[in-house]
């Protein structure tokens, strides 16, 4: 009898699956912890509409941020060396009370094989405050010339079953959620962020340093990100690693954002 040889695409999606069957039970555990079951009274207005995309040249140190379509091109050399992502966590404008769940999605460049790229889980956060303790995650992303996508997800907690359900909606893995996309539709959606390895003018790019990805609500203009600041030995306090100058001196952030760094991944 022959032996059925097994292709690296086959793999990639055989370990996708294992990982989603293992780490759903984990997933919603946490997520459900410690939750009301108290109604939100969470608003679509508190979800995010769009992402801006802020960008820090370097992984470590006080630095002022840029935005991330500013810099001139990203890096081609992660298509041979792959990224190295780090969440850093989720932190909340100290004007939002209401609690969220948010996830980050990765989107895994399989279009040749699969008809589009395969979105992936791989962090979430339940916030009930602002100043909540922060969970990381690090992941590696296989890169090609459609650079680095990363989805943010929110939505507003209702409530201890309301979260279990919809994340374990979102693990299974007939869940059309976790169904390839094509890039002309990726392109499409407000909440991804798309680091460009080119130069694309309005594109943000890829390069390795840390990305504040911004959750805006709708209406809500791109931040002006020559007054921002990324302070990395802030990340334990209640106001966050970002602030913005002002008139009377720098304050917190006003907007929900997510930090994550990029690096070579070899």
């Amino acid at each position: 009898m022959s032996k059925q040889m097994t292709s690296p695409d086959q793999l990639f999606v055989m370990e996708r699956r294992r990982f989603l069957v293992l780490g759903s039970a984990a997933a919603v555990a946490f997520a459900a912890r410690g939750v009301s079951a108290a109604p939100s009274t969470g608003s679509a207005a508190e979800l995010p509409a769009s992402l801006a995309v802020g960008y820090v040249d370097g992984l470590d140190g006080h630095s002022a941020t840029m935005g991330a379509n500013s810099v001139t091109a990203g890096d081609p050399s992660f298509i041979s060396r792959s990224a190295k992502v780090t969440v850093l966590g989720m932190w909340r404008s100290q004007s939002r009370r209401e609690p969220i769940g948010v996830t980050l999605k990765a989107y895994y460049p399989t279009e040749g094989s699969a008809g589009g790229d395969v979105p992936v889980y791989v962090w979430n956060h339940v916030s009930r405050r602002a100043g909540d303790r922060q969970q990381s995650s690090r992941f590696r992303v296989p890169i090609d010339s459609a650079g680095l996508r990363l989805e943010v997800e929110a939505s507003p907690l209702r409530g201890r079953s309301s979260i279990v359900d919809n994340l374990r909606n979102r693990v299974t893995i007939d869940s059309a959620d976790g169904l390839p996309r094509t890039r002309a539709t990726i392109s499409e959606l407000a909440n991804v962020a798309s680091l460009s390895i080119g130069i694309d003018r309005d594109a943000p790019k890829l390069l390795p340093g840390t990305y504040v990805l911004a959750m805006l609500p709708a209406g809500a203009s791109t931040p002006d990100w020559s007054s921002v600041r990324y302070t990395p030995s802030n990340i334990s306090s209640a106001n966050g690693p970002i602030t913005t100058r002002a008139i009377l001196g720098e304050t917190a952030a006003p907007f929900d954002y997510v930090i994550v760094n990029v690096d070579f991944a070899s």
